[in-house]
């Protein structure tokens, strides 16, 4: 079964047109607790067609990070919510764009198995953590500082 990101028709939304539906492999785990204790986890998933793969930053904040901080590579999910886009300059003082979608809702469809080939991670994981002020439904005015 072919894994995808799904488009939706706006007008049939009820009004939220930022809304990023994925479902796909995870590749790649980041699980941390910010400066102000709150728990963030981010997540790697790949989507893939017959030609193309497609990686994409999943970001889950505080209840869902602690539901789903056990999720492994390999496992096939499924993530609602709103796309976010942000700068940073990276060490070596280049600015750099991060698109996330921050996790909503989001469902563990599969679990991976010992003979599943997991799809190889994207190299450039290692970007910095959201802002808080980015979880759904929660408004925090602390950056990250790591």
């Amino acid at each position: 079964m072919p894994l995808k990101v799904t488009t939706i028709d706006p007008r049939t939304m009820g009004g939220d047109q930022n809304r990023h539906l994925i479902t796909g492999e995870v590749v790649d785990t980041m699980k941390r607790t910010t400066t102000t204790n709150k728990d963030v986890l981010v997540l790697r998933v790949c989507t893939r067609s017959t030609k193309s793969r497609s990686y994409h930053r999943v970001v889950l904040w505080e209840g869902l990070a602690r539901k789903h901080g056990d999720v492994k590579k390999g496992s096939v999910v499924h993530v609602e919510g709103p796309v976010k886009r942000r700068s940073y300059t990276d060490k070596q003082g280049t600015k750099r764009d991060i698109t996330e979608t921050i996790a909503s809702n989001f469902e563990v469809l599969s679990e991976p198995t010992e003979s599943k080939k997991s799809v190889p991670a994207s190299d450039d994981f290692n970007e910095p953590l959201p802002l808080e002020e980015e979880a759904v439904d929660t408004t925090y005015a602390d950056e990250l500082d790591f």
